[in-house]
């Protein structure tokens, strides 16, 4: 089980087994990593409580504009900065971290459960460490301003679903010493928030990490092309590899592709590891996929560089018998 902030009373145990695209793991599937571990996810009981969070209801703090949903005189729109101004001083802060999160949708139990207390648990000291003063925002909609073939146009968020074209999942804003990590939830039922969150966190930490972060895992990868190891772990990841294997070891392009590369190939992995850490997860198997006994390696490099809380595991072999 996982320890938790003070105050929340349980959460699911992190099992992992590997294929391609994210799922939830039925019942009954075993650890393919090779630990010979079999146990599996104990469900969350019905009488699970909420601890810190269920004594706050952010929807009571009349200061911001997202507990003012039923106005009808309120805008449609908001530019992030207006909203950063307006909800500051709402967030609700989480013991023992420099985390603190908010929610302009309602949120029930489950919902609570899902997009506040399994992830925030579950994410490494050394994240936040990297990631300044995160703040985790949830919002209905996310859109672009401009169409995006326009250079650096201006994500706001909206409370009605904006057009296919300039729909955005996330963004990502920094205010003074804080990091505003916007997620949008009214996407859909094709996405899963959980894949949106964590590969926006993955994006956001490779691209705030130092090069010591990620040399371990570039050194790993690199002796994968070598061997050319066939697959990956998502698709753009894949896509850069397959253009990088068919070039010449001279090309001139090689060099930027071959960068470009491995930090995808390190966002794609660092977010499957996350995800790992807060969830019961299965990838469906695809003919792109990276071996298993390859994914492993990466994980465990991944875990040496942020190694999960306390009482949080990545295998089932981790946890306390």
């Amino acid at each position: 089980m996982h320890r938790l902030p003070e105050g929340i009373e349980a959460a699911r145990m992190p099992h992992l087994a590997l294929g391609w695209g994210l799922e939830p793991r039925p019942s009954g599937v075993s650890d393919r990593l090779g630990t010979g571990d079999t146990r599996r996810s104990p469900k969350p009981g019905s009488n699970r409580s909420l601890g810190w969070q269920e004594r706050i209801d952010p929807f009571a703090r009349l200061g911001c504009i997202a507990a003012q949903m039923t106005v009808v005189a309120r805008p449609s729109k908001l530019s992030i900065e207006e909203f950063i101004a307006q909800c500051r001083d709402v967030l609700i802060p989480v013991p023992g971290t420099t985390l603190a999160y908010f929610s302009a949708v309602p949120l029930d139990a489950p919902d609570q459960d899902h997009l506040i207390n399994d992830p925030i648990s579950a994410l490494p000291p050394g994240l936040l460490t990297i990631i300044e003063n995160l703040r985790l925002v949830y919002v209905p909609h996310l859109e672009l301003t401009v169409p995006a073939s326009e250079s650096d146009p201006e994500v706001v968020i909206s409370f009605q679903l904006p057009p296919p074209e300039t729909r955005r999942l996330s963004a990502f804003q920094t205010d003074g010493n804080a990091s505003y990590l916007f997620i949008a939830t009214g996407f859909g039922e094709n996405s899963d928030v959980h894949d949106v969150l964590f590969g926006a966190l993955a994006e956001q930490l490779v691209s705030s990490s130092d090069a010591a972060f990620a040399a371990p895992f570039h050194k790993l990868v690199t002796a994968e092309l070598r061997n050319r190891v066939h697959g990956e772990v998502g698709d753009i990841a894949w896509d850069l590899k397959k253009n990088l294997l068919g070039l010449k070891s001279e090309d001139r392009e090689r060099s930027e592709l071959l960068k470009s590369y491995l930090n995808q190939a390190l966002r794609e992995t660092v977010a499957l590891y996350l995800h790992g850490l807060c969830c019961d997860i299965d990838l469906r198997a695809n003919p792109k996929q990276l071996a298993s006994k390859y994914i492993r390696k990466r994980l465990l490099v991944i875990k040496d560089q942020l190694p999960p809380p306390a009482g949080v595991g990545l295998f089932p072999s981790d946890l306390p018998q």
